[in-house]
């Protein structure tokens, strides 16, 4: 189930995006080609006046799953907002703090066939340079962002790169971050490569990776992000992670003419390993003024179709954070039984696919994670 939360996310983000506030959500579950009988009935038995409020209007994103006056689950991120003022304003302050280094560049720089910047400001500094500057980098940065600790960290290459970009017309509109090696961790040495670019109204865009260096197990983390706002809004996402030989994908697109509410937009999840792959894939289809019909498949074949419905709506301040999953299984389980008792098993049965329920109802069994083929993954 932590493989559909991650593309569920889709549909709380975009909602949000169009209607420029916090949503509650509906969820209805109409067909599937997977679940044994039953089981889509019992869901809507559970979906029944339950929404999933999201609000990321305020400092960090928060969340809440309720049935009726029932919290059931609530959360937060914790992480404070990254805004492209906050990024300038970053890179403006380096820029001040790195001036003796500093070298202007004339060459037009492509970022993701969205944005160009034809000059550049450069701080191209030795490994001792960057050591010996780092303890007021750090201070700079936690100034701008400060939950961010990145203390650890510690650049191993014999030279590192900070770029900033500019417009043709002199407006600063990204930056650029390289080092051929660095410390994330004590035991992990990584290339690191950040680049980052926006004009309001026109392109947004972000690269990021970070391959381990050295012998051992390959590992790396990328992201890549890129919107071209025009006539017709295109964007597109992926976050890939590589450990030895598993890997794992998310990425989403969308393109739409006004607003989300007139476009469409897919996300996939793919698990890899090996010669074996997994993979679901997520459209969102708006079909009225707030309202989507999404479709998820698994491997190709339909896991569960039905629509989502969504309402502007706001998360008190002071909400709890409640994260007791143990308590969330109780509710699910006691709910289910009470109110659907003929189909209990089949839903039960679908979402753990693997693992079912002990002798105590109230309690879903957690196993410990099973060796076993990409195919056989919990749905």
């Amino acid at each position: 189930m932590k493989r559909l939360l991650c593309i569920v996310l889709i549909l709380l983000l975009l909602p949000g995006m169009a209607l420029g506030e916090g949503v509650a959500l509906s969820f209805t579950a109409q067909d599937s080609k997977l679940w044994p009988q039953g089981a889509a009935e019992a869901l809507n038995t559970l979906l029944d006046g339950m929404t999933l409020t999201v609000d990321d209007t305020g400092a960090d994103m928060r969340c809440q799953l309720a049935r009726g006056n029932q919290a059931w689950l609530s959360l937060s991120s914790g992480a404070p907002r990254i805004t492209l003022e906050l990024m300038l304003s970053l890179s403006q302050s380096l820029g001040t703090l790195l001036a003796d280094f500093e070298r202007e560049e004339h060459r037009s720089i492509e970022m993701g066939d969205v944005l160009t910047s034809p000059l550049q400001l450069t701080y191209a500094l030795t490994r001792e340079e960057w050591q010996e500057k780092w303890p007021d980098v750090l201070a700079l940065i936690a100034d701008v962002f400060p939950a961010y600790d990145l203390s650890g960290f510690d650049i191993t290459s014999d030279k590192a790169t900070f770029k900033r970009y500019f417009a043709r017309d002199g407006q600063e509109i990204g930056a650029y971050f390289y080092a051929g090696s660095a410390r994330v961790a004590p035991e992990d040495i990584r290339e690191i490569r950040l680049e980052w670019g926006c004009r309001a109204d026109k392109a947004l865009y972000l690269a990021f990776r970070s391959p381990s260096q050295g012998k051992g197990e390959t590992r790396n983390f990328r992201i890549a992000f890129s919107a071209r706002i025009a006539k017709q809004t295109v964007w597109s996402c992926e976050v890939r992670r590589v450990a030895g030989d598993y890997e794992r994908i998310f990425a989403a697109d969308g393109r739409y003419t006004s607003s989300f509410l007139d476009g469409k937009s897919t996300a996939s999840y793919q698990r890899k390993q090996g010669k074996r792959s997994l993979k679901y894939t997520l459209t969102l289809q708006p079909n009225g003024e707030q309202t989507a019909a999404y479709a998820l498949n698994r491997g190709g074949k339909l896991l569960l179709s039905g629509t989502v419905q969504w309402t502007a709506a706001a998360l008190p301040a002071g909400l709890p954070v409640q994260t007791d999953t143990a308590a969330l299984a109780r509710l699910f389980t006691q709910t289910l039984m009470a109110e659907d008792p003929a189909n209990a098993q089949a839903l039960l049965q679908a979402l753990c696919w693997t693992d079912y329920l002990n002798g105590d109802i109230t309690q879903l069994r957690v196993s410990p994670e099973p060796t076993r083929a990409a195919d056989k993954e919990d749905p």
